[in-house]
Order: C-alpha cells, then sequence, then structure tokens
C-alpha cells in the first residue's frame, strides 16, 4: 500500500507565545563513560584499535539520551557526544523471517525488534557534526561525518572475532582497502519518470528558508545471502540493516529535512524468489513480486538489500509513492563497515550505496548527468575526484571509496527538494514534540544564555517554542527566558547559578508545539572556578627533572619514597621514544622519571592537558591527578582537561619505563593555543612563593598592585587579584593586600 501522507517527528519553525507553567522534579544527569576504549599504542597511528567495555555498554543500553565522555577518535583525539536511543522502526512496523518452502509457498515467522541499541547525535562540542553507533557485543558499525570528514568505527565481517577499530577514510592509504568497483545501474535502465539529462539548477530552496519537515517509510526487502552474511543471526542482520536506515535519516534530515522510518523488514532463512543476475535484472524481479504480492505493506519506496555480486546497485529515478517504479536495489553489500585491517578485500560503502540508490528514489540525478557536469568522474575526469559527493561516480577513481564524503552535492539537494515539492505529500502528522537534553558549562558566578530548542527542533515536525521551565533550579540557580536571542530568533533560557557556587546544577524545560502538547526534558549546567595562579619569584626557564632506577617495573612507583640517581633541567618534557637512553637518565629500560615545575599560561581559559608516553604517566596540577597514563604500553597519549586562570600553575609529570622503547610528551591546547607539546617558554621551576598582593611580580606590594585590584573589583573567578579564591574581587582581597603592604 503506497502512501502519501505520513506521521513522525521533524521541525517547521514557527513561534507561539511564550507561557510558563510549573514543572515536575528535575531528573539526574545521564553522563556515562565511552564504551569504546583506545587500546595502548601510537597515538597517531592512521587505524586505531579498541575496546569495548561490557559495564559502560550496559550503562549507555539503559539510558534513552547521554552525555557519552572520551569517545575516541583518530590521532589520539578523544570527544564527548551527546547520543540519544533512535528506532527508525515505525510504530506498527512488521518485522518477518520467511522462507519458500517444497511447493513454492510463502512460509513467514513474525521476527522480534531488536535489543541492540543504535545510537545517533553529536559531538558536544560540534553541534555540526553528526554521529551514528550501533554497539553490542555482536559488532560495532558506525560513523561520525564533520566539516567534511567521515570517521567510521567497524568491527569487521561477524563471526571473525576481529577488534573493532576507528579511522578516517580520507586517512587510508591507496590499496589498504581494495574497494569494489561496483557502480550504479540508474544510467543503464530507462527512466520513465523523469528527464535523462537535468538543468544544472542554480540551487537553494524555492522561496527562501528551511525546508519542510518530511517523512518517508521504506520497506526493506533482502535475500538468503544476506541473513547467511551474519551467519544466520537474525538480530545481528536485522540491525545492520536497521542501522543503514538510521545513518541515512541522519544525512537526509541534516540536508534536506527528510526523515527516513522503516515498516517492514523481511529476512529469509531459506529458498528466496530472487535469482536477478545483475542489478537492473534483480530491480525488475523485485518490483514485478512486489507489485503482485506485496500491496499490503505500507510505505513510500520499497528497498532491496543484498551481499550478492549484482554489480552495484540501481534505482528508478523520481519514483516516490509510485507503486511500479518505487524500488531500488543495494548490492555487492559487506554487511559490516569498511575494515581495513582486513588485507585486500573487496570492500564496497554500504551506506554511500545505500543512500546513492535513495537518492535517486528523490528525485537526484548522478552529479554527471547534469548539465553542466558538477564532476567528471562519471566521464572518465578523476582531476577532481577527492572529496566528491554521495550521487558522484568518484569512487570508480584511484582512491575509491576515501574519494567520498558522506553529503549531497549542493545541486543535488536543490534538485531533490525540489522534486519533493511536487511529489505526494510526506509533511507528517501530528505527533508529541521533541525534547532532549541539554548539558552545558559555565564558570562560577557566570551567568549563560542556552539555545535549549536546538537539539529539539531536529526531531520535532511541528513548529516547537519554550512551553515551560523552572524559574529556579535544583540547587538554587535563576533561570530567565530571553527572548528572540538564538539562531533564528529562537527564544533562550539564561541561567545564572547561585553565588559562589560550584558543582552541577539542574534545571528543566518544555518544548510545545502548535497544538499545545508539550515535553519536558532536563538542562545540566556544570559551573566550575578557574584554579588560581600561583605567585612565585625568582623562578628560572626549564623543569627540574629527577631520574630513578627501578626494577621490573609495572606501574609508578612511590617516587617520594625513592632518592633519584641523577638530576638536570630541561626545557620542556618532549623526548620521541626511543631504544636508547631515555632523556637524561643515561637509562634505556627500568628506569623512572620524575618533572617538576610551573607551567604559565596565557589566558583565563579552559585548557587541555596531553600526555604521550612508553610505558607509564600521569599528570597532575597541584595536588589534582588531572591524567592517569600508567601500565605498561607503546606510546599511548592521554588527556584531561582543567579551567586555568592566566598564570604559573605547579605541574608534576611522572613515568616509567621498563624495557623496549621510552619515550614522553607533554602537549597542551586552549586558551587560544593550538595544540602544541608544552614550550620552554611555558616552563619555569625554583623560586619561591610570592607575596600575596604582589600582582606585578616585582617582589614588593605597593601602589601598582592596589591600582591593579581595584581594576578588577567585582566578579573575576580566578584572576591574580582575587586573593582569597572566592571568585570576585573585593574587600576581603582589599584587606589581604594591605596587611602585605611593603
Amino acid at each position: 500500500m503506497i502512501r502519501s501522507l505520513r506521521h513522525g517527528a521533524c521541525i517547521a519553525g514557527a513561534v507561539l507565545a511564550m507561557q510558563t507553567v510549573a514543572a515536575p522534579a528535575p531528573l539526574s544527569p545521564d553522563v556515562v563513560e565511552s564504551p569504546l576504549r583506545a587500546r595502548p599504542g601510537p597515538a597517531d597511528q592512521i587505524v586505531r584499535t579498541l575496546d569495548l567495555d561490557a559495564e559502560a555498554l550496559a550503562a549507555v543500553r539503559g539510558r534513552d539520551h547521554a552525555l557519552v565522555r572520551g569517545l575516541p577518535l583518530p590521532g589520539g583525539e578523544v570527544a564527548d557526544a551527546l547520543l540519544r536511543r533512535v528506532d527508525v522502526l515505525e510504530p506498527g512496523a512488521r518485522l518477518v523471517v520467511s522462507h519458500l518452502d517444497a511447493r513454492g509457498r510463502l512460509v513467514e515467522r513474525p521476527l522480534a525488534r531488536p535489543d541492540t541499541p543504535i545510537l545517533a547525535g553529536t559531538l558536544a562540542d560540534n553541534p555540526d557534526a553528526r554521529i551514528v553507533l550501533a554497539l553490542s557485543e555482536r559488532g560495532v558499525d558506525g560513523l561520525l561525518v564533520r566539516a567534511g570528514e567521515t570517521v567510521i568505527f567497524s568491527s569487521g565481517p561477524r563471526g571473525r572475532g576481529l577488534d573493532p577499530v576507528v579511522f578516517r577514510a580520507e586517512d587510508l592509504p591507496h590499496g589498504l582497502i581494495d574497494w569494489t568497483t561496483g557502480v550504479c545501474r540508474a544510467d543503464e535502465i530507462d527512466q520513465p519518470l523523469v528527464d535523462a539529462v537535468p538543468a544544472n539548477p542554480a540551487g537553494g530552496i524555492a522561496g527562501g528558508g528551511s525546508p519542510p519537515c518530511r517523512q518517508a517509510a521504506i520497506a526493506l526487502e533482502t535475500d538468503t545471502e544476506y541473513l547467511a552474511a551474519f551467519g544466520g543471526d537474525t538480530g545481528a542482520a536485522a540491525t545492520y540493516a536497521l542501522l543503514l536506515a538510521t545513518a541515512s535519516s541522519e544525512i537526509y534530515t541534516g540536508q534536506t529535512n527528510l526523515h527516513l522510518t522503516i515498516s517492514f523488514l523481511r529476512l529469509w532463512d531459506g529458498p528466496d524468489p530472487w535469482d536477478g543476475p545483475g542489478a537492473g535484472d534483480q530491480l525488475t524481479q523485485f518490483r514485478d513480486y512486489w507489485v503482485a504480492n506485496m500491496g499490503g505493506v505500507d510505505r513510500v519506496l520499497a528497498h532491496f538489500l543484498s551481499p550478492r555480486g549484482l554489480g552495484g546497485g540501481v534505482a528508478w529515478l523520481g519514483a516516490v509513492c509510485n507503486e511500479s517504479f518505487g524500488y531500488a536495489v543495494s548490492g555487492n553489500l559487506n554487511t559490516f563497515f569498511p575494515y581495513p585491517l582486513v588485507d585486500h578485500s573487496g570492500q564496497n560503502w554500504d551506506i554511500m550505496v545505500f543512500t546513492h540508490e535513495l537518492g535517486h528514489n528523490f528525485g537526484a540525478p548522478h552529479t554527471h548527468n547534469y548539465e553542466p557536469p558538477l564532476d567528471g568522474c562519471g566521464l572518465g575526469d578523476c582531476s577532481e575526484a577527492y572529496g566528491s559527493t554521495i550521487m558522484s561516480y568518484c569512487h570508480t577513481c584511484p582512491g575509491g571509496m576515501s574519494n567520498m564524503v558522506l553529503q549531497f552535492h549542493p545541486t543535488n539537494v536543490a534538485t531533490i527538494l525540489s522534486f519533493l515539492d511536487d511529489a505526494c505529500d510526506l509533511t507528517p502528522g501530528a505527533t508529541g514534540p521533541a525534547a532532549i537534553p541539554d548539558y552545558v558549562t559555565t564558570p562560577v558566578d557566570v551567568p549563560i544564555t542556552i539555545d535549549v530548542l536546538a537539539n529539539d527542533v531536529v526531531e520535532s515536525c511541528r513548529p516547537i517554542v519554550i512551553g515551560g521551565y523552572d524559574q529556579q533550579s535544583l540547587l538554587g540557580g535563576v533561570v530567565t527566558f530571553s527572548a528572540d536571542s538564538g539562531p533564528d530568533g529562537r527564544d533562550e533560557l539564561t541561567y545564572s547559578p547561585p553565588p559562589d557556587f560550584t558543582g552541577t546544577d539542574v534545571f528543566e524545560y518544555a518544548s510545545r508545539d502548535t497544538p499545545g502538547e508539550m515535553t519536558w526534558t532536563t538542562v545540566h549546567v556544570d559551573v566550575f572556578s578557574f584554579r588560581a595562579a600561583e605567585s612565585v619569584v625568582g623562578d628560572e626557564p626549564g623543569a627540574d627533572a629527577a631520574y630513578y632506577a627501578l626494577t621490573d617495573p609495572e606501574v609508578l612507583p612511590d617516587f617520594d619514597a625513592l632518592v633519584p640517581e641523577t638530576t638536570e633541567v630541561v626545557a620542556t618534557v618532549n623526548f620521541p621514544s626511543t631504544n636508547g637512553a631515555f632523556a637524561g637518565s643515561g637509562r634505556a629500560d627500568d628506569v623512572g622519571a620524575v618533572f617538576t615545575g610551573y607551567v604559565d599560561v596565557p589566558e583565563t581559559a579552559v585548557y587541555t592537558l596531553f600526555i604521550e608516553s612508553d610505558d607509564g604517566s600521569r599528570l597532575l596540577v597541584g595536588d589534582t591527578m588531572l591524567i592517569d597514563n600508567d601500565g605498561l604500553h607503546g606510546m599511548v597519549e592521554k588527556a584531561g582537561a582543567i579551567a586555568l586562570a592566566a598564570g604559573r600553575h605547579t605541574v608534576r609529570i611522572e613515568f616509567f619505563e621498563r624495557g623496549g622503547g621510552a619515550g614522553l610528551i607533554a602537549r597542551i591546547a586552549g586558551g587560544g593555543l593550538s595544540k602544541q607539546v608544552i614550550g620552554a617558554g611555558m616552563w619555569s621551576h625554583g623560586g619561591v612563593p610570592g607575596t600575596p598582593g604582589d600582582l606585578d611580580g616585582d617582589g614588593s606590594v605597593g601602589p601598582a598592585d592596589l591600582a591593579a585590584l581595584l581594576a578588577a573589583w567585582g566578579p573575576c573567578s580566578g584572576c591574580a587579584a582575587d586573593l582569597d579564591g572566592d571568585g570576585t574581587v573585593g574587600p576581603a582581597d582589599l584587606a589581604l593586600l594591605l596587611a602585605n603592604w611593603t
């Protein structure tokens, strides 16, 4: 049954009158550690091997929304991700397992919804990024798309026992994966619904503004070979099909505001009716069977998934809601996300094939079929293959799928939107508004204005506004309404923390749609203080280094109980891995080292410090251990973030090496600094604590210091003039300064 009107969740964008109502009691934060953990190894390796932590996975499974901390990315990067559980299955979706009996009759049994959570969302520090992950003991598949970069998570073929990995598609050397050169066969079949050579439109959206929210229900068909690729595991096979749909929906939603849902999924555990030798033949057979037998399946499109060597994929263009032509085939599927550690295996990028063929159904031709062409890859010109988009043929050029980014060309977007404007009505009916938790940070005593609806509009198909909010947070903060202050004139909420408060506070708000239905959710605010800078007089450049003789160490010792063999002053802690003597220790193995000094940061900000070491290390700022990189391992980098006031801060780095390579590198980022080795100009050592109130560091407290204190009067968390560290320069600080007047 072909549908013309769908129900679901999207955004259209209008403004309603503000109305404040009481909120339910706030919820506790859903903050969990990443189930994926980077295995020890060089931080700059192209492919990072991961482990899946069972306890953290269980914590993620138990939540509908979570802030997932410490997601490992390529190049030693870690990120926090705002993830939500996503279910692309419609409430009434049918999932079945079928086979043909000896007389050719269809035998069918229901299939339970998969229990593997599929998570989607964005990065906490990059709301434009889009991430999708399927995590289970069966396997790991996922992707992150940001600023033209695609990061892939994969554990490879099922049943092989391969470790999950993460890598950038763009970083893979040519030949590391022998990309299967299957192509789309849409140019080789009759396309009765659209012109073969479309004009190259100017781009954009007719009439300007955002595209309307739309939703498309897709029926998924497979073959016997598809289930066999998962070793007959119906749960894993169903999860992977839904992951393809979820990832595709994230891509389509981000560029066209078109949401994909699944109304039907069929797996085959025995004989099936499919024997098309190529993509075109299989498309016709698929269409004919469904027209004759599957008219009762609610859908706007049907899509065939197969790992068979069909030569690629194929689809009819502009075929949404068309019972005769609303079909597509994605062949040559891996049934796993690309995995570069399977040597010389022909691999397709399943998500690219699936989104490409759907693009045809939604009216988009190949990029080389425009007049003039958007790129020449399909015409034999690979000169500009790198960075090409979903509807191009640039995967057939040298570099294969690593040429591609998971985005549509703006002209393809314009074509899709133009087609959908004239196609069947895909605007959804009424559902409740979305409300997704928010996680923000602010310094002590500093208000923050929060665009609370930013992550709700993507999931809400009606116009939404702020329908209510707590005027007081759980711990006594004040929440006020900020009209028209957000992007596109969106209303926001301003949170003012309680005086001198640090920690996590919580309040709730509701999103409300045009019929007046409201959904409540939680805002978590982490209020932090800046570590006060230390006043030091007489310090000198460099860091103190002490080296120790150890015996077969496996973890860091208690260095305070040991006597160093040698000491020196080093300009920086920047010792790449070597099999020779470590730094100035004179030892290649069984060596320990402690580096102490002050690191002078240029401005008051949140900084990230990094320690890369072989073997173990830790880094402390003052008495606080910021980074724990202990244990036996190769060059592994770990990081920690800390809010520092401008000026000097005591830093201590402990290190040990048992055998083999030895290396230790300290890096910093933040406060206007890109990630870099902590340079010689930032390190100092020795000296004595300065006098409280000696703000200019000249060794005395006098008029210049008084002028500096008065200039900083008022809220000034972490600044040097805040002598008592209460976040405000006031009478108490003035009294301290005057008490030390010289």
